[in-house]
């Protein structure tokens, strides 16, 4: 395990890993045109790829605290990801084709939080002999998080609500389009009532006049 706060990066060889799916593809449409101009562009778009996922790598740092571990990205979009160890679900090891040519390990995370366990919130890629390690270290303090005791109890609403608020919300909550729209069918759906049974204004008058 890493010294607490020590900043470290993941395997360089996330970069060939990142890339390869895009070679391959590259490789095949330039057996496919088989021309020196398509062959430049491509191999153009493969340089400034590689160059782009260094770039990514270069400044995602690591950092494996007390009580947490901290992902940050310092590139045209910031990215911080905490991952606290009393949340930690599972830190399961993977080894792809990529891992096993370059002796590396990928270790996925998993939150409580997550939405689904196949989709960890975390992978870091490490030499095979560290990321064993910091798997052991990681479940080792995940471990020693003591709860406390009112940490799962629901925590007291400040705000309460009225049956009367809620209709008063209901009401006053939709946008003037809306309330003026539905005042002008609720007359309608009024006159029509009215009307099919008789009891318009012209009819209620009449039967006043004959009695």
């Amino acid at each position: 395990m890493t010294a607490p706060g020590e900043r470290v990066r993941c395997h360089p060889s996330v970069i060939v890993e990142n890339s390869l799916s895009v070679v391959v593809l590259v490789a095949l449409l330039v057996m496919r045109f088989e021309t020196t101009a398509v062959a430049g562009v491509l191999a153009a778009a493969v340089v400034a790829l590689l160059l782009f996922n260094y770039r990514q790598w270069k400044l995602t740092i690591i950092r494996f605290g007390e009580t947490e571990i901290v992902v940050e990205r310092d590139t045209l979009f910031k990215m911080k990801q905490t991952l606290p160890y009393a949340k930690i679900a599972s830190v399961n090891v993977n080894r792809g084709i990529v891992n096993r040519l370059f002796g590396t390990s990928k270790l996925q995370i998993n939150i409580n939080s997550g939405s689904s366990a196949t989709v960890p919130e975390a992978v870091l890629t490490f030499r095979e002999d560290m990321a064993d390690e910091l798997r052991s270290a990681i479940l080792e303090r995940r471990c020693d998080r003591e709860v406390l005791p009112d940490e799962d109890e629901p925590a007291e609403s400040l705000v309460s609500f009225s049956p009367a608020d809620v209709i008063v919300h209901g009401l006053f909550s939709v946008s003037t389009y809306q309330t003026l729209l539905g005042s002008v069918f609720l007359a309608y759906s009024i006159f029509e009532l009215y009307t099919s049974a008789g009891t318009g204004f012209g009819g209620t008058a009449e039967r006043s006049s004959r009695c």
